[in-house]
């Protein structure tokens, strides 16, 4: 995205299958960003929780070091699907 030129406040960004991973970092610049993850319902017994590969809420996805707390609460939504 950054390579594209679309990092730009007002575009919205979407995340299939985040865990834990920083993409939600996209917030700093005033990206509107869905963040996806299966449903924690049926995420047992798969060993995603155990090696952070699964978002069980979206606090998992707020890295301080990247974006304020404000930027990334008012920029970052998670989904679960199934």
């Amino acid at each position: 995205m950054y390579e594209a030129g679309l990092l730009q406040q007002g575009r919205r960004g979407f995340g299939f299958g985040c865990g834990e991973e920083p993409c939600p970092h996209f917030s700093r610049a005033r990206i509107d960003t869905v963040a996806t993850d299966l449903d924690p319902a049926r995420v047992a017994g798969m060993g995603w929780a155990e090696t952070q590969q699964h978002a069980s809420s979206r606090d998992k996805l707020y890295y301080p070091d990247i974006v304020a707390r404000e930027t990334f609460d008012r920029h970052v939504a998670l989904a679960y699907v199934t």
